[in-house]
């Protein structure tokens, strides 16, 4: 019964991941690196355009909010549960944005150091891709995959890298 407990937090994941296909999770799992080092990129690059970095944290805030009833106050049914039992101190979380200076050299570095990798990256999953295609197929109803322009990497045109399902 006790393992029951542990993996019942578990089940919704369980069925979110028999909502898709073995093509699109065969998809998503060759294209994840892309997918994060694109999410890098914009970063570092609304980083460049601001000229600052945004830096975030969660911190513990303490608060003082109505007792949940269970007989530690001085309400209605004192000692037994019921009703209101005064004020108890609680804890809440917020996350915080602050502006931080960074080196606009050494992020133009990074970016395109991202680029590069990327633009290696983008053309390893386009052949898992089609490779996925090939064990898989396409499905009635299923959109195809193909590339559509991803950044370019230093020094390249633009190619058809990128990796995008079409409508």
């Amino acid at each position: 019964m006790l393992r029951i407990r542990r993996l019942l937090p578990l089940a919704p994941l369980a069925l979110l991941a028999a909502c898709t296909s073995p093509l699109q999770n065969c998809v998503l799992e060759a294209t994840a690196d892309t997918r994060a080092l694109d999410r890098l990129i914009a970063h570092t690059d609304a980083n460049i355009q601001r000229g600052y970095g945004i830096e975030t944290e969660t911190v513990p805030v303490r608060y003082y909010g109505a007792c949940d009833g269970y007989g530690y106050g001085y309400g209605y049914g004192y000692g037994y549960g019921y009703g209101y039992d005064g004020l108890c101190e609680q804890t809440a979380y917020e996350t915080r944005s602050r502006p931080v200076a960074i080196d606009l050299g050494r992020e133009r570095r990074k970016l395109r150091e991202l680029k590069v990798v990327r633009h290696r990256k983008a053309q390893r999953a386009e052949a898992a891709v089609q490779a996925c295609q090939a064990e898989f197929g396409s499905a009635p109803g299923t959109p195809p995959y193909e590339a559509a322009p991803g950044p370019a990497a230093p020094g390249q045109a633009q190619t058809g890298t990128a990796l995008s399902v079409s409508p």
